[in-house]
């Protein structure tokens, strides 16, 4: 399952399909009339080779948020918004939900998301494992091309770890969440040499030998990077991601 696939499927009784959908589908064929946006310029200069920092932007954010409650400042399709995140996850119960894609709010793939469910989950983590009695943590979670979860193969609690996402379905879309994201920011990231040299590019023939240049990140087919969500014996979550094998 691609990434963006990952990211729609979780909202699939909101919305069938997010404007960053479309542009993705869209970019392919505008390529050789049009100069593409620059989609990464929101991007900070994190590497997800290394563990994820957070952004000064992010500190600014989560510092400003209230913490008697569960609200956190949201990069979305509305503008930055407060949102409960625990609330925000909480699978759609029956016929609730909303009408249209005007109605909906999303998260837009950016690293200042990221870091703060990061930082998010490192508090919850501790919490819900205590309330599962697991032990500890896995060290590493990921997903499959189907978006299923994996977790190690020496992890002991690994049966458990599972029933327990099953019955808390909130904790399990969290973790599904950040992981797309950070999947999409990574991936976005790759572009920014092509999105500039396109962006400057003076005629049609430039912007054509610069797309053939790039083509290997511009197929739609291509591996992207496996994201690894990484827990140290605390519950604390950092982000990296390695090349598909």
């Amino acid at each position: 399952m691609s990434i963006l696939n990952q990211l729609s499927s979780l909202f699939s009784n909101n919305v069938s399909q997010t404007p960053y959908n479309q542009h993705s589908q869209n970019t392919a064929s505008k390529l050789d009339n049009t100069v593409t946006n620059n989609t990464a310029s929101s991007l900070t200069s994190h590497h997800y080779g290394d563990s994820v920092t957070i952004s000064n932007t992010a500190k600014s954010i989560l510092s400003s948020d209230q913490r008697d409650d569960n609200s956190v400042t949201m990069n979305t399709n509305k503008g930055y918004k407060k949102l409960d995140l625990d609330d925000y996850v909480l699978p759609p119960q029956g016929n609730e939900g909303v009408k249209g894609l005007n109605d909906v709010v999303f998260l837009l793939p950016s690293q200042d998301n990221v870091d703060a469910i990061t930082e998010h989950l490192s508090k919850k983590m501790p919490q819900f494992l205590k309330d599962n009695n697991i032990p500890e943590p896995p060290s590493t979670i990921q997903y499959d091309n189907l978006g299923q979860i994996q977790l190690p193969h020496d992890y002991p609690y690994a049966a458990q770890f599972k029933q327990a996402l099953e019955e808390k379905p909130a904790m399990a879309r969290e973790l599904h969440t950040v992981n797309a994201l950070a999947s999409h920011v990574n991936e976005m990231k790759k572009l920014t040499p092509f999105n500039e040299e396109f962006s400057q590019a003076k005629s049609l023939s430039e912007q054509n030998l610069i797309a053939k240049k790039y083509q290997h990140l511009l197929n739609d087919n291509r591996e992207n990077d496996i994201i690894l969500l990484n827990f140290d014996t605390d519950g604390k979550l950092s982000i990296s991601a390695e090349k598909a094998t």
